[in-house]
């Protein structure tokens, strides 16, 4: 487990709660937070992926918890590109945290 493998997990939680807060109060400044943080989440998420690509020499979608590991990194660009398209933020508090909860086993073990 280390700090990269951490990341995109504590980005994508932060990003639940920043939706949370958007959901429960809708504000213009939460959220675009909320939007920023996803996109933060996304990134680094692709940045992991291609270390570990990288690192084995291909592709790294075989296995549980790479399995899981890219499913999260798709619905969260398929998520973030629907709300940056219709500026509809209402879903993203049950997408974000959805992505947060399937997002622990990989960045925990993510050798498997």
């Amino acid at each position: 487990m280390t700090f990269t493998s951490l990341l995109p997990l504590v980005l994508y939680a932060a990003a639940a709660a920043a939706y949370f807060a958007h959901f429960s109060k809708p504000e213009p400044r939460s959220g675009r937070l909320a939007t920023a943080l996803l996109g933060g989440a996304v990134l680094a998420h692709t940045f992991l992926i291609g270390m570990q690509t990288m690192e084995a020499g291909y592709a790294p979608l075989v296995g549980t918890t790479a399995a899981i590991s890219a499913f999260v990194w798709l619905l969260g660009l398929a998520y973030l590109y629907v709300e940056l398209t219709t500026d509809e933020r209402a879903m993203g508090v049950f997408v974000t945290v959805l992505l947060a909860v399937l997002m622990i086993l990989p960045a925990l073990n993510p050798q498997t």
